[in-house]
């Protein structure tokens, strides 16, 4: 919850809405996930709606897969954009190029990565339309700052 009393994230969220449950079989979406697994098609492993209003929290630079340690190394990240996004709205940042896997450490929840690398790489901003996807690893370095632009995102 934030402080206001809103709810962060709804998790799961396929279960609350059929509307939003067709997102997640939508051919658009499964087809793009085939062509990156070879031709395998994508399996939810977990669902979640985020909230950023205007003054939420943000979280550090982070890679998933330091939440899912001991799953499959083929996790991807699926982010479908049901507001558009910008960097007034503080949208998620991704550093790019990233080739060296976990660069946490292993069997922690330490969700630090190195200051240094990450002034030393270069990032891009999602800034997103509505129905805009963005897929990731689940080690792609990314942050999403505190939203202060005074819109939901």
């Amino acid at each position: 919850m934030l402080p206001n009393g809103q709810p962060w994230e709804i998790a799961p969220f396929i279960n609350a809405s059929p509307l939003l449950a067709t997102v997640v079989a939508d051919r658009r979406l499964m087809d793009r996930l085939a062509s990156i697994y070879d031709g395998d098609e994508g399996v939810l492993c977990k669902d979640k709606l985020i909230f950023k209003p205007a003054d939420s929290h943000g979280n550090g630079v982070h890679q998933d897969y330091n939440w899912w340690q001991g799953f499959p190394t083929s996790l991807l990240t699926v982010a479908v954009a049901l507001d558009q996004t910008s960097r007034e709205s503080e949208c998620t940042e991704f550093w790019a190029g990233h080739q060296q896997g976990f660069m946490h450490q292993s069997n922690t929840f330490d969700g630090q990565i190195n200051p240094d690398w990450i002034a030393k790489q270069q990032h891009i901003y999602a800034e997103m339309k509505v129905g805009d996807i963005a897929i990731s690893s689940c080690f792609t370095p990314h942050a999403a700052a505190a939203n202060k632009s005074g819109q939901l995102r």
